[in-house]
């Protein structure tokens, strides 16, 4: 069976199944709420595949009664879910290879299960080949084959033959596909018929009879395949004497060519004997009477194991030569072991004359390490080299063997000029497997590589395994600078690989554009091209054309698919993200005309199929932090769409946080609230900050978030809530949101700093012309805050309001005698409107750094107002500034500004400062290396004005280090501090602890990273660090109780008991009493065959 067929243990949830648990219930309870019978009912009305991914995790006692269902067929429909969520993993084909993949997509399009295949083809990475077609084809899955030749798919017709669909079609008995085929544009041939016969396909292979008469060969083919799939009753007019005249009634019309088996030949004794129909000793025992001879092996390998026997004893009794039907070295080659043992008990098996090697190459792990055991072969050296030079199919013999018999016999030297010793290069490069290498490497047999030879990259890049490779480059591997294993894998279509060598860091190679030329001509999609020329890929003009000319649409020199006004008229009807991700990239052209719609706004909605590719893709939350991938969440559920949020939820792999909720109320996404409290999202129930929320609803003016709020959450009306609505302008709103308490004196100039900032002064005129005449009396009413601090709020409300009519409103205060004394609520404000506001106090007399001043402009990063407070001569900036120490935190170009003008001295300490705020001054480190030179690095007094160590661990950021590092300032590592593991896990970015593992930081073994992340609820990075190596810590189990106390789902806490991390009886009760159904110990959740903890 296909590696990729064998059973894999479906990662999901109990689903809803959870909801049988109350609150209080015992962690065995639901073990009772089923009957075997009636669980037997229901299941029997499910398919297999969804009995293994949800019914048979309901429980231990379902785990044991559908055991028969644990392994999930990929060429039978699965669950989208459960599909999705185990092939679009970032490790899901890590350890597949090109050719597994394309197993992948040929199992998945068997299935039927279009949503599942395109999943599938977005997981393997590679175009798809003609066998997948062919294997939807003999499934019969016509929906299947459909899309495989839509246009979505860009399948070549070249790879297809109808003639030989139809033959895969007749094979299968499918006969809506034969008549499928039919329509477009198959001919009938003595091909289908002879394979519709051989499948035992009567009536079918009758109506597939070509008009023209068969030739010899046909005839020859036609007799075989009736002899071998048909039962003598279905074709009496092969067998009976008489019946072989051109006017026999039963004989089919075109077969009159085929006689009645009197003269019996050779062939078809074989293929009686080899036939898999119940009558198969009746027909050949007819044709030995007719003088037929068993000559040749006739039993093939797709006989089933257990009917092979029967026959071998069957042809004994007879006095036939059992070698016949199938000798000893094919039962080695098809590994069938009942056959070999059958043959150890005669004991009058022979060999060929080099067993070692014509047995051993061929087998099968378990049938030779059977074979060494049975003494039929030796471990000889052709025994230890043939392993190594099966690659990984030979690896678990190798194992086998080392652990049988020790690694010394690989040691060996050899002991003369003609001993060529156990194994060579030349065997490893012949295995094409990196996991080969690694486990020699391992016993110290291989290794160091940096003398090897470079042209293993391009047999591992045909390989195409992402772990392979990955370790090639871990291990230092020479790699070639010709591009020549990135032609290799786009040759091949491998997209995929290309990614993968691409981040390794190997070249494109030399301008010709070979790699580019290649992925054209094995037709890979739009997408991957337009990401190769976004990645530097060269790229010649005749290649572009040549991608147009298949409707492959390049950015190029190529040209205008559409019109221009029509271009423009269609886009108007299009969301801003759909033009980016589709409309824009037709061509040139649109790509030119659409400039400005090129950036992708994650908090609006977006394309889920361009979503999904993104954000699914292995290296799409790489380089994020933790903090970045919560910002993720959030912004795409204030786009409101609910199956890009799942999407984003997945890529993020952590727990949800408040402002992923109060992003989506702010935005007026209520599908997307409603899925953040579902069971499914499991939000935390202390995250619900049900006033806050209200609040952000009433900002966003949002009538119907509001009620929602209300109703669902339960929050209570409040005065932050009328206070953002005024601030926002959503007079109505603001007016219904009216609690019943007055407000205190705080919540009430929080109130009227709302209304006159965000509300023009026609939409209140209560304000100006009732309650701020009584409140500018001298005595103020009760309650109030001071008089003057209420009035000058006001003004500087007024100030900052981004209403049209803000200067009447600050004239108007000014006449009831405000005062402007301190900075205004002027943050909102656009920039461009800073500097006219700016302008304006100066002219009244007012001090203009109460409107902005300028450290206030830095902390804001308005580089209008910078200016021209430079331009009126003010220079002074406070100690934090002038120190670096917060010119950090703002943007790049307003770093550069102040550091050009010469404001901010001196240079190395703004150097100190951009180390120690980690990727945030990253780029202010590199302006200032390129600007002044790596020697500013060096500058400073030691300990005062000089970075050191610990302003790289205050920093956090192992971008910071591998820069430094690049430039001779850092390493190694060996001796550095193992605590710089827990301050990366805190930060959760995949790409900065994979370069810590590289370059060889120590590492602690008390299992804090794991704990720090799973504290976060951060799952992907407790992942990422399992990956790198590192301890679960001691068996108390903190890792573990950390996951629970955040709220991780099920499936990761699975993933975590899977992977062994150490779990203790209390936190799986406290996971129970979350309805976070894990298998383990105190609960009848363990199924059948786990070991309990």
């Amino acid at each position: 069976m296909d590696p990729l067929e064998q059973g894999r243990k479906p990662d999901c949830a109990a689903g809803n199944s959870r909801a049988a648990l109350g609150d209080g219930a015992e962690p065995g309870a639901l073990s009772r709420v089923w009957l075997p019978e009636i669980a037997e009912r229901i299941a029997s009305f499910l398919p297999s595949n969804v009995v293994a991914c949800t019914f048979r995790l309901l429980d231990k006692a379902a785990a044991e009664q559908f055991a028969d269902c644990r392994t999930i067929h990929l060429s039978q429909p699965s669950p989208a879910w459960a599909f999705a969520a185990h092939w679009l993993s970032p490790d899901s084909c890590r350890s597949l290879s090109l050719d597994e993949r394309k197993d992948l997509l040929a199992l998945t399009a068997a299935s039927g299960d279009v949503a599942n295949l395109r999943v599938a083809r977005q997981a393997a990475g590679c175009t798809l080949e003609w066998y997948a077609f062919y294997a939807a084809i003999r499934a019969g899955a016509l929906e299947a084959c459909q899309y495989l030749i839509s246009p979505e798919v860009s399948f070549s017709q070249l790879h297809l033959g109808w003639d030989a669909a139809l033959v895969c079609a007749a094979e299968s008995g499918h006969t809506s596909m034969v008549d499928w085929c039919l329509a477009n544009g198959a001919q009938l041939t003595w091909t289908a018929v002879a394979k519709a016969y051989g499948s035992g396909h009567v009536a079918l292979a009758e109506k597939l009879i070509p008009s023209e008469a068969p030739e010899s060969d046909d005839v020859n083919s036609l007799v075989h395949a009736l002899v071998f799939g048909c039962e003598m009753a279905a074709v009496p007019w092969l067998w009976e004497p008489g019946t072989h005249a051109i006017t026999c009634p039963q004989r089919p019309r075109g077969l009159e060519g085929v006689a009645y088996l009197d003269m019996a030949t050779d062939s078809a004794l074989a293929a009686a004997i080899g036939s898999p129909t119940p009558d198969w000793k009746d027909k050949a025992e007819i044709l030995l009477s007719r003088g037929a001879a068993l000559a040749g092996t006739c039993v093939s390998s797709m006989l089933p194991d257990t009917d092979v026997v029967p026959r071998l004893i069957w042809a004994k009794e007879r006095g036939l030569d059992p070698s016949h039907l199938m000798s000893m070295a094919n039962a080695v080659t098809w590994n069938n072991l009942d056959a070999v043992r059958w043959w150890l008990g005669e004991g009058g098996w022979e060999l060929p004359d080099h067993p070692h090697v014509s047995l051993m190459w061929f087998a099968a792990p378990p049938m030779a390490q059977q074979l060494i055991e049975e003494g039929i072969a030796e471990p000889t050296p052709l025994v230890w080299r043939s392993a190594i030079r099966t690659g990984r199919r030979g690896l678990p013999l190798l194992r086998w063997l080392v652990e049988k018999y020790g690694s010394e016999v690989l040691s060996r030297e050899p002991e003369g000029p003609e001993d060529e010793g156990i194994w060579s290069m030349g065997d490893v490069k012949d295995g094409k497997s990196a996991q080969m290498m690694r486990f020699l490497s391992e016993l110290g047999l291989m290794g160091p590589f940096e003398g090897e030879d470079p042209g293993m990259w391009r047999i591992m890049a045909r390989e195409g395994t992402e772990a392979d490779l990955e370790w090639m480059a871990e291990v230092g591997w020479p790699r070639p600078v010709d591009g020549s294993p990135l032609e290799i894998a786009a040759h091949q279509g491998d997209v995929r690989t290309v990614k993968v060598l691409h981040r390794l860091g190997l070249a494109w190679g030399p301008p010709k554009g070979n790699v580019f030329a290649a992925a054209v001509k094995a037709g890979v999609d739009a997408s991957a091209l337009r990401w190769m020329v976004d990645g530097g890929c060269p790229v010649y003009r005749r290649h572009l054309r040549q991608a147009h000319k298949r409707r492959l649409v390049v950015y190029g020199p190529e040209s205008s698919l559409l019109p221009h006004g029509i271009a423009e008229r269609i886009a108007a009807f299009l969301p801003s993200n759909f033009v980016a991700c589709t409309f824009r990239l037709l061509d040139k052209s649109a790509c030119e005309q659409f400039a400005d719609r090129r950036t992708i706004l994650l908090s609006q909605p977006s394309p889920a199929w361009a979503f999904t590719a993104h954000w699914l893709s292995p290296d799409s939350c790489r380089s994020l932090s933790l903090d970045e991938r919560h910002k993720l969440v959030e912004l795409t559920a204030a786009s409101g769409y609910v199956p890009n949020l799942r999407v984003a939820r997945q890529a993020a792999g952590c727990t949800l946080v408040p402002f992923n909720l109060h992003a989506a109320v702010r935005a007026g996404a209520l599908e997307a609230c409603q899925y953040l409290i579902s069971p499914e999202a499991l939000y935390p129930a202390n995250y619900l900050f049900r006033e806050y929320a209200l609040a952000d609803a009433a900002e966003g003016g949002h009538t119907i978030m509001i009620e929602w709020c209300l109703q669902v959450l339960g929050a209570q009306l409040n005065w932050m809530a009328v206070a953002k609505a005024y601030e926002s302008g959503h007079v109505a709103l603001a007016m219904a949101l009216m609690p019943p308490v007055a407000p205190d004196p705080h919540q009430l100039v929080s109130f009227f700093q709302g209304v006159i900032s965000g509300c023009e002064m026609a939409a209140v005129p209560w304000l100006w012309e009732l309650v701020l005449p009584a409140m500018m009396r001298p005595q103020g009413p009760d309650g109030l805050a001071p008089l003057d601090s209420v009035k000058n709020g006001m003004l500087a409300a007024a100030i900052g309001s981004p209403t049209p009519d803000w200067e009447a409103k600050v004239e108007v205060l000014l006449a009831k005698g405000a005062a402007l004394v301190g900075p205004c609520v002027i943050a909102k404000l656009p920039s461009d409107k800073v500097v006219p506001r700016l302008r304006w106090a100066k002219e009244r007399g007012l001090d203009p750094a109460c409107v902005m001043s300028l450290p206030n402009a830095v902390a804001l990063k308005n580089l209008d107002a910078i200016r021209w407070w430079l331009g009126e001569g003010v220079r002074d900036l406070p100690n934090e500034l002038l120190t670096g120490s917060s010119l950090c935190y703002t943007a790049l170009s307003t770093a550069q500004l102040l550091i050009e003008e010469g404001l901010v001295e001196p240079i190395p300490r703004v150097v100190m400062a951009a180390i120690g705020t980690g990727k945030r001054g990253l780029p202010l480190l590199r302006w200032l290396v390129e600007k002044y030179g790596r020697e500013i690095l060096s500058q400073g007094a030691e300990g005062e004005d000089r970075w050191s160590m610990e302003d790289v661990k205050y920093g956090k950021s192992a971008q910071v280090m591998r820069f430094l590092s690049e430039l001779g300032l850092m390493g190694p590592f060996e001796g550095e501090d193992p605590d710089m593991w827990r301050v990366m896990a805190r930060e959760g970015a995949e790409a900065d602890l994979e370069w810590m593992a590289e370059v060889g930081w120590p590492r602690p073994v008390d299992g804090s990273p794991l704990e720090i992340a799973a504290h976060q609820g951060d799952i992907r990075t407790v992942k990422v660090l399992h990956r790198l190596g590192l301890a679960w810590g001691p068996p108390k189990g903190n890792v573990f109780a950390a996951a629970v106390k955040a709220g991780v789902d099920a499936s990761a806490l699975r993933w975590m008991v899977d992977s062994g991390c150490p779990v203790y009886r209390r936190h799986l009760r406290q996971a129970h009493k979350r309805r976070l159904v894990v298998y383990g110990p105190g609960s009848s959740l363990v199924p059948h065959g786990w070991d309990v903890l």
